[in-house]
């Protein structure tokens, strides 16, 4: 199980439980038994594993119904999920990236498998399984942006309409390329305590949309060694997703793709490389329900010449769609950098209808949105109009809009879809059936005008 060989503990609803050999028994290798269940037994199971080197949890809610109804119910629901992928295998390995193949369980359950989830776990990256990828449509991929010279593990689960299925076998350990040798050593411990001395305070988040929010936070020392914070974030009850933002002056991200009216909890933490700082107090919120004004129309971006400058315009909200005066447009500026976020911001009042964002990087894909507020908050982003910054002196190169860009793309799709298919065959089959009908009866009526003549 480890070396040295871990303790294993294990916890309910946060509280250790403790065996009584009768209701409850821990056996050797860790596992937990518990016979004769009762409704008593519901709640989030979590066993702790912890040795010299470290400790690590996985968690599990288990619900207990006292029906039989419900006991089939769920059995139903089960054999409608898909059966969990064979145990993936590492192919490609790199210092940021690991490629992975598996094959597919032959029980697809109640409908086909549409897509795979891949989680990871590190125990230098956080020590809890992160989802690095998802909507993989093939059995293989390439997981991308991981730290080099670090231990991961993979699992693979299968997704159909019915919801997701339970965990592949784990992968076997795989430790990505290490860095470039000629860079100057780091002091380990140095870095470690440095993290160790930073504490971080994550505001209370702003709602921009139903979807989106806005986070803050304040650090009381700014540690020497840092890239960037390491923002995880929860459906309440949920696993962990992560997400990187690159250190910048300004302490804010934008956190979107989320559900509505959901209750959510996040947390910060700063990092460099595979060393990571404290977690900040853990922060609770739920999304809105519903839309509050809609998206600005006809948004269009262009870098000026010779600058890094871009100057963003729009249109206002439809008017039957939001019904309070707009006080404020917000542009929202975010380009990718090895998977690292960084974001420029810019706010103006709502008679303006245009605004300058500067010190854009050169060489950078950035996703510009604009979103309309009203004293009931903001309203839904609009479409990502998207840009590649170029150097200074060369010809800035065309926006893509994710409408005017993938025309095409829709067109192909739309002929590939099962419905237009069987829609066209449908219509094919009509018309060929509605032609044999002609020419049988132009035929009998030939016959009938030749038997008068004779």
């Amino acid at each position: 199980m480890g070396i040295p060989p871990p303790s294993v503990r294990w916890e309910k609803d946060g509280q250790r439980l403790s065996a009584d050999g009768v209701h409850i028994s821990l056996i050797e290798n860790g596992t937990l038994h518990i016979s004769s269940l009762q409704e008593t037994d519901s709640g989030m199971y979590t066993c702790v594993a912890s040795s010299s080197t470290g400790e690590t949890r996985w968690s599990g809610s288990i619900t207990v119904r006292d029906t039989e109804t419900s006991s089939l119910v769920r059995l139903s629901q089960t054999l409608q999920l898909p059966g969990p992928p064979l145990k993936p295998a590492v192919t490609d390995v790199s210092q940021s990236s690991v490629t992975l193949t598996w094959q597919p369980n032959q029980h697809e359950g109640g409908a086909a498998v549409t897509s795979y989830i891949i989680e990871a776990f590190s125990q230098s990256v956080g020590s809890t399984w992160q989802t690095v990828a998802d909507q993989v449509r093939q059995e293989k991929h390439t997981v991308s942006g991981l730290f080099p010279n670090t231990v991961y593990l993979f699992i693979v689960r299968a997704v159909n309409s019915y919801g997701l299925s339970d965990p592949s076998p784990i992968s076997e350990p795989v430790r990505t390329q290490d860095g470039s040798p000629s860079s100057s050593p780091i002091d380990l411990r140095r870095v470690q305590a440095d993290l160790a001395e930073v504490t971080v305070y994550l505001h209370p988040p702003e709602i921009l949309t139903p979807t989106s929010i806005q986070i803050t936070w304040t650090v009381e020392r700014e540690p020497y060694y840092i890239q960037g914070y390491r923002l995880l974030y929860r459906p309440s009850g949920g696993a962990w997703l992560v997400q990187d933002i690159k250190s910048a002056s300004k302490h804010t991200a934008v956190l979107s793709e989320l559900h509505r009216g959901r209750e959510y909890e996040l947390k910060l933490r700063p990092y460099f490389k595979e060393f990571q700082g404290s977690d900040s107090e853990l922060v609770v919120f739920r999304t809105p329900e519903e839309v509050l004004c809609g998206p600005p129309q006809d948004v269009s971006v262009v870098q000026l010449d010779n600058s890094s400058t871009v100057r963003v315009s729009w249109e206002p909200p439809f008017d039957d769609i939001q019904d309070e005066p707009i006080l404020e447009y917000r542009v929202w500026c975010v380009g990718n950098v090895s998977g690292l976020q960084m974001q420029l911001n810019q706010s103006v009042t709502g008679e303006v209808l245009h605004v300058l964002v500067d010190d854009l990087v050169p060489e950078i894909l950035y996703s510009v949105q604009v979103v309309a507020v009203t004293s009931a908050g903001a309203g839904e982003p609009s479409e990502p109009v998207f840009i590649l910054i170029t150097p200074v002196g060369e010809p800035s190169l065309p926006v893509l809009n994710d409408d005017s860009s993938s025309l095409s793309e829709h067109i192909s799709a739309l002929f590939r879809q099962p419905a237009f298919i069987a829609t066209l065959g449908s219509a094919c089959w009509m018309v060929l059936m509605g032609f044999s009908a002609w020419i049988y009866c132009r035929h009998k009526k030939r016959k009938e005008l030749g038997h008068y003549a004779n």
